[in-house]
């Protein structure tokens, strides 16, 4: 009876977590079929952004996600409450959600001021527990999420940034 029962509960989430993902598909879809070819070629780029940034430069930025249609932000460095102002403030003027990337490889702390420094992911391989270097994971997108950054930029895929290009940028 047992079994039957835990059988049934099991087939139930699957069914139900197969009925999100196509909700989420869908309006993938159907926001993608609004875009016109400048829209969806728009979201391929990804901007720096500061969130030290003056008025005038956050401005600009405001303009080229409006009139480019860009499609994604890159944190390059300040502190996770100026952060968070700022990319709410974008997300709502974006005709769609805009996807937020950043350099976090041993967390937050990397590139952002008034974070945790987590140990570099060198020290990690040191570590025989892999359970804590997953946890460490968990931790990092946790905080991540809170902030409402979707990509971390990490071992293998590392942006290397230059300052003086970022700063004639904006």
């Amino acid at each position: 009876m047992s079994k039957k029962v835990f059988f049934s509960i099991l087939l139930f989430f699957s069914i139900s977590s197969l009925f999100a993902q196509d909700k989420k598909i869908q309006w993938v879809d159907s926001v993608f079929q609004t875009l016109g070819p400048e829209d969806k070629i728009g979201q391929l780029f990804m901007l720096p952004i500061a969130a030290n940034a003056s008025s005038n430069n956050v401005d600009l930025l405001l303009d080229q996600i409006n009139d480019h249609h860009i499609g994604g932000l890159l944190i390059t460095g300040g502190g996770p409450i100026a952060y968070a102002t700022l990319l709410n403030k974008l997300q709502q003027q974006s005709k769609v959600p805009l996807l937020v990337g950043m350099n976090a490889e041993w967390g937050l702390g990397q590139t952002m001021d008034s974070t945790i420094n987590f140990p570099k992911p060198l020290m990690l391989g040191a570590i025989r527990n892999d359970t804590l270097i997953y946890q460490l994971g968990v931790e990092i997108a946790r905080q991540m999420k809170l902030l409402g950054i979707h990509i971390n930029f990490a071992q293998q895929t590392n942006a290397k940034l230059n300052r003086k290009n970022q700063e004639e940028a904006l």
